[in-house]
């Protein structure tokens, strides 16, 4: 008589037979049912891609064309020390059956009714303390879900043989004609979800086609014998389908392009997509290419740069296939490229050198067969005091070659050793540095000659002399000029000069930047040489006797003479503008003589250029007005204009120009006080003009016009009306507005001398 404990590992085959009895589902009847597989990784395709996970599948958003990887897949038998359940019982714990025997078919006796089954689990439960879940509530659950966790310890009648598309099972025991065989497979991901069943054929034979799974790695094999309504666990067995191991070439073509191959890619992977973007700008040149198969299991693709803004550098390749076992995208591989250019770089050399020669050529040489250059730099410095004299050089690059003449006079200009180094840039974004060394110069010693540095034109009653400057043996970089008058050299004024190489210089020393002292000025003169040395000469002492700045003319402006310059524009063969069968230089000359006439009668000397119909340069009337006594200048016009609507009074005084440099007023052009001054001047004749006669205000204005710019006293310059206006041509060929016209220039400078008076 078997024990009780013996009874009940015998009946818990038969509780199992029972349930199967109610709930029992076939290999076909499973396959009728809709199985849910979890594809949203692999359809959900985003436009960016981490440069190192496949995971996540992106979405595409360009076409163009990929490398490959076979499928490898791994089997092992595992026999579990567990029962295998029926995929209708879900359990928190296995049931543990064990036969010593090996023989997992129940007799008639021991068939249990559906009313005991509960207590025979009941019993199971109380002996191996396994099962804390009731059995009904299992039912209920097992009726929502088909999951298999039950395995006996057998022996292993049951082989798997793998191929890339799926598994063929084969039971190899005799099959008795009142039992079937059923495989219970699912992959190990997400918890039995493609659990599918599969009925043996007569012979035990049952094929898994890994497409009705959907997913790569372990597979769980159950297989169970159904009898007389039965289930028995028979073997548990394990199977891993590798992923695709595909291999991957990258290879440069040329300059601007490169292939990608990828091969050994399975018959499960149909088509190849490679998503490749530069390292720059985060993506931004994102192209997915669709790969062309160029044979079995082996799939290409160009990659041309200039889909990439052509850039060069490192290029991020990942490659996709598309998996019939998934039904959807796999990331297969990630990779980098680094796209430089493969060729030789060109030549970097030294030439023309010797060591008694101060001058030496660095040469840098490409060819059609060496990389494209885009630029150089040499640095060069000579090796005592570390790099005090480095100076970079960036010759032009031409003909994919560049050369630059090196000369130490722009480095230390000793015998040294001068260190050279170079840099090149390439159309492929590499820069390669080369040490060319140190080159040992040794400079002949030559005897110094210093320059020669003399007064000459020295005018003492003008407050004038100049010193000029011949150069010696010694390149000048510098020449300064210093001169004073008081002993504590209050009046002390620098004077500085760039030299031309191989020119004399002329330095002015002018009384004017002094104040205008009478005294015993010393000169000295400071040479500053391209060598970094400086020579000092001391030149000696000159008289200036007189005191030379008699009037604003001669640039002292503290001094009032009341006395007038009146410029009447244009005359002789130059008419200025001629309107209605008038010329402007008689209006012009028609004005200075109604403005003189008023002044004189206030007791003003005037100064005029001419009183005739004679033609006078610009530059002469300048010089006539600074050799005058006078205190302002005045140049008087008429205006004109394409417009004929144009109309209106207008004055002018000085502004600075940088191309239009001053001839004979150097030192007063811009001086501060002339042009203050000349603002006061032209604010008061423009409002007195305009307020006498009623004529448009145009304002006062700035220009650089030679009278106005060469001219030391505070000057303006007053276009009186336009004579291409019908309507004011009227007014200022009348002589009662000319009076008027008068009145208010004469009006305006006497405001000027009230602002300016001693």
């Amino acid at each position: 008589m078997k024990s009780k404990k013996s009874y009940v590992l015998l009946l818990a085959p038969f509780v199992l037979a029972s349930f199967w009895q109610s709930k029992m589902v076939s290999a076909s009847e499973i396959a009728n049912q809709n199985v849910t597989v979890d594809s949203s990784a692999n359809n959900n395709m985003s436009s960016k891609l981490s440069t190192s996970n496949l995971d996540t599948i992106p979405e595409s958003t360009s076409e163009v064309t990929v490398l490959d990887q076979s499928t490898n897949l791994v089997t092992e038998n595992v026999v579990q020390e567990k029962a295998l359940a029926s995929s209708e019982i879900q359990t928190d714990e296995s049931i543990i059956v064990s036969s010593p025997s090996g023989d997992l078919s129940a007799s008639e006796d021991n068939t249990l009714s559906e009313g005991n089954a509960l207590s025979a689990v009941g019993a199971v439960k109380s002996s191996f303390q396994s099962v804390n879940t009731d059995v009904s509530s299992n039912l209920k659950t097992a009726k929502q879900e088909t999951v298999v966790s039950l395995a006996a310890q057998v022996a292993e009648p049951v082989t798997a043989t793998v191929d890339d598309k799926g598994i063929s099972i084969q039971y190899n025991e005799a099959i008795p004609q009142d039992t079937s065989i059923l495989f219970a497979v699912w992959g190990d991901k997400q918890d039995q979800n493609d659990l599918v069943w599969y009925n043996a054929s007569s012979t035990g034979y049952a094929y898994v086609d890994f497409s009705r799974h959907k997913e790569y790695g372990l597979y769980h094999i159950h297989t169970y014998a159904k009898r007389n309504g039965n289930m028995y666990g028979i073997s548990a067995l394990q199977v891993t389908l590798l992923t695709p191991q595909i291999t991957s070439q990258i290879a440069q073509k040329d300059a601007n392009s490169f292939t990608i191959t990828v091969s050994n890619v399975p018959s499960t992977i149909t088509s190849v997509k490679i998503p490749v973007w530069t390292d720059k700008d985060d993506q931004n040149d994102l192209i997915w290419y669709n790969a062309r198969q160029v044979s079995k299991g082996t799939y290409q693709v160009l990659v041309n740069t200039a889909n990439h803004n052509n850039e060069k550098g490192l290029y991020h390749i990942h490659i996709y296939g598309y998996s019939t076992i998934l039904g959807s995208q796999i990331g297969l591989a990630a990779k980098t490229f680094n796209n430089v250019d493969s060729r030789p770089n060109a030549t970097v050399s030294v030439v023309n050198y010797a060591e008694n020669k101060t001058t030496f050529t660095v040469n840098v040489v490409g060819s059609t067969n060496t990389k494209v250059l885009t630029g150089v730099q040499i640095a060069v410095w000579s090796e005592t005091n570390g790099q005090d004299d480095l100076k970079w050089y960036k010759p032009l690059v031409s003909g994919n070659s560049a050369s630059q003449v090196i000369d130490v006079a722009n480095h230390s200009n000793t015998s040294d050793q001068y260190i050279i180094h170079v840099y090149t840039d390439y159309t492929d974004g590499s820069r390669v540095g080369t040490n060319l060394g140190a080159y040992k110069i040794v400079k002949e010693i030559l005897p110094v000659v210093k320059p020669n540095v003399t007064v000459q034109n020295y005018q003492a009653d003008k407050g004038l002399l100049e010193v000029k400057v011949q150069e010696g043996s010694k390149a000048i970089s510098k020449i300064s000029v210093a001169a004073w008058s008081t002993s504590n050299q209050t009046n002390l004024h620098w004077y500085q000069e760039i030299p031309i190489a191989g020119q004399e210089t002329i330095i002015k020393v002018n009384q004017a930047y002094h104040d205008f002292l009478v005294g015993n000025y010393t000169v000295h003169t400071y040479i500053d040489y391209t060598d970094k040395s400086r020579d000092g000469f001391n030149l000696g002492n000159y008289e200036f006797p007189v005191k030379v700045g008699l009037s604003a003319s001669q640039g002292n402006y503290d001094i009032v003479n009341k006395v007038i310059y009146l410029d009447a524009g244009h005359g002789g063969y130059d008419p200025g503008a001629v309107y209605f069968g008038t010329s402007e230089k008689t209006l012009n000359l028609q004005m200075q003589t109604l403005v003189k006439s008023k002044l004189e009668s206030q007791g003003y000397t005037v100064v005029t250029t001419r009183t005739d119909d004679s033609f006078t340069d610009l530059l002469p009337r300048s010089e006539k007005a600074n050799n005058s006594l006078s205190d302002l200048f005045v140049s008087l016009h008429f205006n004109a204009s394409t417009s004929s609507q144009a109309s209106g009074i207008e004055t002018y005084y000085y502004e600075y120009y940088e191309e239009y440099p001053s001839r004979i007023n150097e030192i007063f052009h811009n001086d501060p006080e002339r042009l203050s001054r000349s603002s006061v001047l032209a604010e008061a004749i423009q409002a007195a003009t305009t307020a006498k006669t009623g004529a448009k205000n145009n304002g006062v204005l700035r220009n650089t016009f030679a009278v106005l710019r060469e001219t030391t006293a505070p000057a303006v310059l007053v276009e009186l009306g336009y004579m291409s206006n019908a309507s004011e041509f009227q007014n200022i060929s009348n002589v009662n507005y000319q009076e008027k016209l008068a009145q208010g220039i004469v009006s305006g400078i006497l405001s000027y001398y009230q602002t300016y008076s001693v």
